[in-house]
Order: structure tokens, then sequence, then C-alpha cells
């Protein structure tokens, strides 16, 4: 049951805008963290969880309805304190490790700069629309939000002697 604007006063209205706003983030978050532990430890399970399967438990901010839209900043703050990113070395670390790629996959020459990029260092990553769509609002200013651009291959070229 959700508050319309007669019910402001109606208890169970109120309780449930209450564990929307309260528990349903924090078990939300639980279930996701629990997921990626479960990923870890039971890789050759009957059910295999993936990355994939992982990232679509997330909620899409774009597409989620108005009486959930308070779970989602909490939600999202919460997970991006840990290690909810899964890099191409098949790692799960924290958004501050990471290089997002928005390359275009079809290219020929994307998965040699990933690799380099990768062999140089870096964690790299590519994250479905969600994923990064919530790393964006919550993350302070898009400078803090690392990605794979000219610049980053050119340092690391630069690094290894291959410039």
């Amino acid at each position: 049951k959700w508050r319309e604007l007669d019910q402001w006063r109606d208890p169970a209205a109120l309780w449930n805008d209450l564990l929307v706003v309260n528990i349903v983030p924090k078990a939300y978050s639980t279930l996701i963290l629990e997921s990626i532990k479960r990923m870890e430890t039971e890789k050759n399970s009957d059910f295999p969880l993936s990355a994939e399967r992982i990232y679509r438990l997330w909620p899409d901010e774009h597409k989620i309805r108005v009486p959930w839209k308070p779970i989602v900043v909490p939600l999202f703050k919460e997970l991006l304190q840990h290690m909810v990113i899964y890099s191409m070395s098949k790692q799960w670390i924290k958004v501050e490790q990471v290089h997002f790629s928005e390359m275009d996959e079809s290219l020929d020459y994307t998965q040699s700069v990933l690799n380099y990029l990768q062999n140089s260092g870096k964690q790299i990553a590519k994250v479905p629309a969600n994923i990064a769509s919530a790393v964006h609002l919550i993350i302070s200013t898009a400078k803090d939000v690392k990605k794979v651009t000219p610049a980053v291959v050119r340092q690391a070229l630069r690094r290894s002697g291959h410039s």
C-alpha cells in the first residue's frame, strides 16, 4: 500500500514508506553482496552465478517505479562501498580501482587495447548501462570515475617504453 495524497496519515502506508526507505536498501544490497560471495565460493555449483546475472539484480534507475525510487540512492551508496565491479581479470574490485571501458567492442583493436592496459597493471571493466548509471549517480564528479581514454592508453605506453 502506497500513500496517496489523501492518505498522509494512513499507518499502513507510512509503515510501507519507512520499510522502503530504511530496510529495503540494506536487504537488497545484502542480496547482491551475498550473490557475489556465492559466485566466488561456488564456482562449480549446479546453478553457477555470473557477473552478468549479478549485474541484472541491480535496479535500473530509469525503469524503477515511483514508489520504489527512494531505495535507489541509499542502495547504490551502500553497494559502491564494496567490491562490486567485475574486472577483465575476473576479480571483483572497488569502483575506485577500475578504469571503465566504453570502447566499441565491434572494433578489431578494442580487445588488444584493453588486454594491453590490463597487462600493464590497470584494472579494466566493461559494465552494463544500469551499473554505469548507478556509478555516475553516486560518484560525485565525472572526473572521479576513471575511464579508458586515449590519454590512459598513452600513459600506459609511455610507462612501458613503447611511446
